[in-house]
C-alpha cells in the first residue's frame, strides 16, 4: 500500500521474503523509513502533498519479578494523524497549506470538512509477540485488544482506506509461566500513568 513512495517499480516478492528471514538477527530492529515501514506516511486525509513521512517502530516490556516479555512491532501507513497516548499532541499528521504545522485532521472533519472520496489504500500492520505460551484462540484475543494501540496513538482510525491489521504470536519459551490474556494484550494505564502488568507504556 506504500509502493507509491520511492522507486514504485520495485516490490517485495518471495525472494525478498527469503532474504529477509536470513537476515534476521537478535540485534535491534532498526526502526524509521526502514524495511516494511520504507515507504511509510500518515496524515492522508487531505493528499499526499500534505502528508508526513511514517516508518516503522518497536517497544517492548519485560515484567518486572517474572520472565514475561512483551514486545510491539508496527509499520505505520496511515491515512489519519498520530498522536502522543498521553499528551494528544499530534506528533506526525497532514500539514497546514502553508507547512507550517499540523491541519488537525479531526477537528477540520468535525468542522465540516467533506473528504471526497478517493481510490487510495493504506495500512498500519502491526505485531505482538510474547514468550507466555497461549492457545490460538488466546493469542487472537490479545490481537484484537492490542488495536486499542492503534485507536490510542492514531485518529481518525480504521477508516474505509485503512486495512489496519495486528498479528499476535509467542515464542513459549517461557513455559513454566502463566498469564493472563487482558494483562498481555489489554492496555493497564492508569490516569496518574502507573500501570498494572505489562502495557504500551513503552511505545
Amino acid at each position: 500500500m506504500d509502493l507509491g513512495v520511492g522507486d514504485f517499480t520495485i516490490r517485495p516478492d518471495a525472494e525478498a521474503g527469503y532474504q529477509a528471514a536470513l537476515a534476521a538477527t537478535s540485534g535491534p530492529v532498526r526502526e524509521g523509513n526502514v524495511g516494511a515501514g520504507a515507504g511509510a506516511t500518515v496524515g492522508k486525509m487531505f493528499g499526499s502533498a500534505f502528508a508526513m513521512k511514517g516508518g516503522l517502530g518497536t517497544a517492548s516490556h519485560r515484567v518486572p519479578g517474572t520472565d514475561v516479555v512483551v514486545g510491539a512491532v508496527a509499520a505505520v501507513n496511515a491515512v489519519g494523524d498520530i498522536y502522543h497516548p498521553d499528551t494528544r499532541q499530534i506528533l506526525a499528521g497532514a500539514r497546514r497549506e502553508d507547512g507550517r504545522g499540523f491541519r488537525d485532521t479531526m477537528a477540520e472533519i468535525m468542522g465540516g470538512y467533506r473528504v471526497v472520496t478517493s481510490p487510495g489504500s493504506y495500512t498500519t500492520i502491526g505485531g505482538v509477540a510474547t514468550n507466555v505460551p497461549f492457545n490460538k484462540a488466546e493469542m487472537s484475543k490479545i490481537a484484537q485488544m492490542a488495536h486499542d494501540g492503534f485507536a490510542r496513538s492514531i485518529n481518525p482510525v480504521h477508516t474505509m482506506s485503512d486495512g489496519d491489521t495486528i498479528f499476535a504470536l509467542s515464542t513459549g519459551k517461557a513455559s513454566s509461566v502463566r498469564a493472563d490474556v487482558p494483562a498481555i494484550g489489554g492496555d493497564r494505564r492508569h490516569r496518574d500513568g502507573s500501570c498494572r502488568g505489562p502495557c504500551r507504556c513503552a511505545g
